[in-house]
């Protein structure tokens, strides 16, 4: 017994050494940036523009459940055939003073979105398949990007 009381000492010992010898020999000097380089060509214009950011607020009452998902449907106009075809819609929701990103997760419960022409679809779901609360008052952002001509 006495051996192997010895041999776990020095097993500790040798990583508390090998643990110092790291700290003493790591490099702890701060990276310095270099000199900056030359500007380079500015990039071709993208092709999509930002046509329409609209802000919205979407009281409790108006969320409707439907198969185990609350949904509601907001209409905007500016969501057409060519958005949907050739460019964007996103969507951002505000919880507390911070805006999320749509898809957006939190525990169980995931809010995410369709689109139609016309119509964004937000769906508030139970990852599990149960019914969820439903969603509270909150604000949405919704930014349709347009291609570009």
């Amino acid at each position: 017994m006495n051996t192997s009381n010895n041999y776990k000492h020095l097993r500790k010992l040798h990583s508390i050494l090998l643990v110092v010898t790291v700290l003493l020999f790591t490099d702890c000097t701060k990276q310095v940036a270099g000199p900056k380089g030359d500007p380079g060509k500015p990039g071709t214009p993208g092709n999509l523009r930002q046509s329409v950011i609209s802000s919205l607020k979407v009281a409790s009452q108006s969320w409707t459940l439907n198969n185990a998902k609350w949904e509601v449907l907001i209409f905007d106009e500016t969501i057409t055939n060519t958005v949907i075809n050739k460019g964007e819609v996103i969507l951002y929701m505000q919880k507390d003073s911070t805006w999320w990103a749509l898809p957006h997760g939190e525990k169980f419960i995931f809010t995410q979105y369709s689109i139609e022409q016309g119509i964004v679809r937000l769906q508030c779901t139970h990852v599990h398949g149960g019914v969820p609360d439903r969603p509270l008052d909150a604000n949405y952002r919704v930014i349709v990007l347009a291609p570009g001509n």
